[in-house]
């Protein structure tokens, strides 16, 4: 359990590192790409990434989630 919890700090940890660099890149919010990367490797469900990419970005002093949520990601990517 302890493992688990460390990994998926870590994993955390690598998404908020990979947000923050998109977002310098003049990419979307934090939020967004945090779930991008989140949800397509499956290790936690999309209510969890949610919620971590919500914490994550607000504690890096971006934006959190989104009103609307992934509805608000869909439309910035059409």
């Amino acid at each position: 359990m302890a493992c688990q919890k460390a990994t998926a700090v870590l994993f955390m940890c690598a998404l908020l590192f990979l947000s923050f660099v998109a977002r310098i890149e003049g990419s979307q919010n934090c939020y967004c790409e945090c779930m991008k990367k989140c949800i397509p490797l499956g290790i936690v469900s999309e209510q969890e990434c949610s919620k971590e990419c919500d914490e994550a970005c607000m504690t890096l002093g971006f934006d959190g989630k989104p009103e609307g949520g992934m509805d608000y990601c869909r439309k910035l990517e059409s």
